[in-house]
C-alpha cells in the first residue's frame, strides 16, 4: 500500500492545501493520505489565532471530501518539537510493509539538509515535492544532490496554487471572508471566535 504523509500547520486549512492534497493523491498514486497537523514545528513559530484542537478540527472539516485522506492527531498529542523524522519512525513502525511518501513544499525542500536526521528520512520514505510559488529556482539541482545521498524524489510539474494561510488570517482579522476557505471551516472559525487578534 502507498501511504502519503502531508504535514503542515493548517492554520487554517484552505483551498491551496486541499488542491495540494488532491494532486498528491493522484500524482503519487496513493492508497491512503495521512494529514498531519504540526504540533510544535522546529523551523517556524506557529502564528496565533487558534489552538491545536481547533487546527485539528478544521483539518478534519477541510479534508473530509478527499476519499483517501484521514487526519492524524499524532504530532499534536506528542510532546516536544515535531521533527519529521520522529513522525516517520512512528509511521514506519505502524506500517512496516507499506511504502511511505512524504509531501514537501518547494521552500522546505530547498533547505532539506537542515532537517533533523535528513539522511535517515531517506531510509524511511520517498519525497514528493510540490511547487508552492511561481519561478522557484534550484529544485532540479537540489534533487540531483539529494539523490546522490540516497533520496528517492519526485518533483511535481503541477503549477503552484499561490495562496497562504497568513493572507487568510489577515482577511479574517479584518472581518472579511477569505476566498478559497471552505464554508464549513469558515463557520467553525466564526463560531469559535478564531483569528481575531493581531499576529
Amino acid at each position: 500500500m502507498r501511504i502519503g504523509i502531508f504535514g503542515g500547520s493548517f492554520n487554517p486549512p484552505h483551498r491551496g492545501h486541499m488542491r495540494a492534497a488532491e494532486l498528491f493523491c493522484r500524482e503519487a498514486g496513493l492508497d491512503r493520505l495521512i494529514i498531519m497537523p504540526a504540533g510544535n514545528p522546529p523551523h517556524k513559530r506557529l502564528s496565533p489565532g487558534s489552538a491545536d484542537l481547533d487546527r485539528l478540527n478544521m483539518a478534519r472539516i477541510a479534508f473530509r471530501g478527499i476519499p483517501c485522506a484521514e487526519v492524524s492527531d499524532y504530532e499534536i498529542q506528542r510532546r516536544g518539537e515535531s521533527f519529521t523524522v520522529l513522525t516517520l519512525r512512528y509511521l514506519r513502525k505502524s506500517y512496516p510493509d507499506d511504502e511511505l511518501i512524504l509531501y514537501v513544499g518547494d521552500d522546505m525542500f530547498l533547505m532539506f539538509e537542515k532537517w533533523e536526521s535528513y539522511r535517515e528520512i531517506f531510509r524511511l520514505c520517498r519525497l514528493f515535492v510540490m511547487r508552492r510559488t511561481e519561478g522557484v529556482a534550484g529544485l532540479e539541482e537540489k534533487k540531483a544532490l539529494l539523490e546522490r545521498e540516497g533520496g528517492i524524489i519526485t518533483i511535481s510539474d503541477a503549477p503552484p496554487e499561490e495562496m497562504s494561510s497568513s493572507s487568510v488570517r489577515s482577511d479574517l482579522h479584518d472581518g472579511k471572508k477569505p476566498e478559497g476557505l471552505d464554508d464549513e471551516v469558515y463557520d467553525y472559525i466564526i463560531r469559535n471566535g478564531l483569528y481575531r487578534e493581531n499576529e
